[in-house]
């Protein structure tokens, strides 16, 4: 999957922001709910890591930015927003589609 550099979440357009490495905290990606940014980190602190890595902290930023929006209490509770993530990252990793008229 190509990562987009922007999307829409009701009204509000996000922006992705790519960054060698996010240091505070030691962690792969960010929400900025107020600014409606996403940054993803190209490398953690072990070095570089995979692209499937990096979607999966993607859809994860992309849930704690919905739950946002929606001022849903689970965007704080971690193990949610992972688990969602992560099922999210397995549906567009094995949607097939048909090329035939919808």
């Amino acid at each position: 999957m190509e990562i987009p550099k922007r999307f829409k979440i009701g009204a509000h357009e996000h922006i992705v922001h790519f960054r060698q490495k996010i240091r505070k905290g030691r962690t792969n990606g960010r929400s900025w709910l107020g600014l409606k940014v996403i940054e993803l980190a190209r490398e953690n602190f072990n070095g570089v890591r995979t692209h499937y890595d990096i979607q999966q902290t993607f859809w994860h930023e992309v849930v704690h930015s919905i739950l946002g929006d929606m001022g849903h209490a689970l965007n704080r509770d971690e193990d949610f927003v992972d688990a969602l993530a992560d099922r999210l990252n397995q549906i567009v990793e094995t949607a097939e589609f048909d090329d035939g008229p919808t």
